[in-house]
């Protein structure tokens, strides 16, 4: 059995209707996967019917990271929408406005898309789109 999954098939699905729902499915299996159990303290990734809810998309708080989870408390925003940047920007500046400094210095913020972001590179760790004080 081929459990491979492309980058293309993800970009096809990710045009679903169901990838919307599914997706914080997906990121809580993936997170549960490669983290394993005895390092996640939380996590909370609503999916489904969920996915309507307001806050942040996901919340992982692990004691061990790795490449793909950010050790600490983080929070997600999730997206299988098209216009990938302006979404990303748009869930940037409206989690920053919405949640306190002192929680945005104790966490860190992760912006997943199913899509193919061309340039992502813009949006690289120091690269921030709002001011360092804010």
């Amino acid at each position: 059995m081929n459990y491979f999954v492309s980058s293309l098939s993800i970009r096809r699905w990710a045009e679903t209707i169901s990838a919307r729902s599914m997706l914080p499915h997906v990121l809580r299996q993936l997170a549960w996967a490669t983290l394993g159990r005895q390092h996640i303290q939380k996590i909370d990734f609503p999916a489904y019917e969920s996915v309507q809810r307001p806050g942040f998309d996901g919340e992982v708080v692990c004691a061990q990271g790795n490449a793909w989870v950010p050790e600490g408390h983080s929070f997600w925003e999730l997206s299988v929408d098209g216009g990938v940047r302006s979404k990303a920007v748009r869930d940037f500046e409206k989690r920053t406005t919405e949640t306190p400094v002192e929680m945005r210095k104790e966490t860190v913020y992760v912006c997943v898309t199913a899509r193919n972001w061309q340039d992502k590179k813009e949006w690289e760790p120091g690269q921030s789109l709002l001011p360092r004080d804010q």
